[in-house]
């Protein structure tokens, strides 16, 4: 399954703190697209996880864990709450340790297995604007539009350390750095669905544009490549 045929899907990949996140809120809201941003649910994942007492560290997963993990997501007005049971997470999951460990607990393939149903469930609910790392090249292989953004390392993890100070959150630069070159390290080698640029993506470096550069550029690229306003 890839998407459904009345339904359009624009797919975003990037590594850490390319911008997918901003992009795709800003586009969905632009567009009135749902939103799907799939970090998000494998940072539900790794909460559920995390507080049953798994460890990010650990080799493989009981699959009766990961099918116990009741995650249902909300959308509203380009917005995407997310709740495990009857509790909404969407403010709990942005806690950094949580990141951490989802960017640990998606090199498995039982997780990316686990989560890749919901994710192509959400395309039959209507047009979606879908970011993560893998939306083009696995989830949704034949998305109507797919982008893959970049951006210099050390551009990344500075905008990552000013989103954690605006936050009041005390941390070092080093720190996220390492931490960003990390993650890069297990999206783009893990042995399922690594971060990789789909052959039909179209390439888009946000190292030297701001977010609202980038969102004028995909949306006119959209508009030339989709029938907004015939499906839309």
């Amino acid at each position: 399954m890839s998407c459904s045929s009345e339904n359009l899907v624009i797919a975003i990949d990037g590594p850490a703190g390319v911008g997918k996140s901003t992009l795709a809120k800003k586009l969905a809201e632009r567009l009135r697209f749902f939103l799907l941003d799939t970090g998000a649910l494998y940072r539900v994942m790794a909460l559920d996880l995390l507080r049953k007492g798994i460890s990010p560290e650990i080799a493989k997963i009981p699959e009766e864990l990961l099918k116990n993990c009741d995650i249902r997501i909300e959308h509203a007005d380009a917005q995407m709450r997310l709740f495990l049971g009857n509790e909404d997470v969407t403010a709990l999951i942005r806690e950094e340790q949580v990141g951490i460990a989802a960017s640990k607990f998606s090199m498995l393939p039982e997780v990316r297995k686990a989560l890749l149903w919901l994710q192509r469930r959400t395309a039959e609910t209507g047009n979606i604007v879908a970011e993560g790392r893998d939306m083009g090249s696995v989830v949704f292989p034949r998305a109507q539009a797919k982008f893959f953004l970049t951006a210099d390392l050390e551009v990344r993890a500075w905008r990552r350390f000013q989103e954690l100070t605006d936050k009041g959150l005390k941390t070092e630069f080093q720190e996220v750095f390492e931490d960003m070159r990390a993650r890069d390290f297990r999206d783009r080698t893990r042995s399922e669905s690594p971060l990789i640029q789909a052959e039909d993506a179209i390439p888009v470096d946000t190292t030297h544009m701001s977010a609202d550069r980038v969102l004028d550029r995909i949306i006119s690229i959209v508009r030339e490549r989709i029938d907004l306003f015939g499906k839309a």
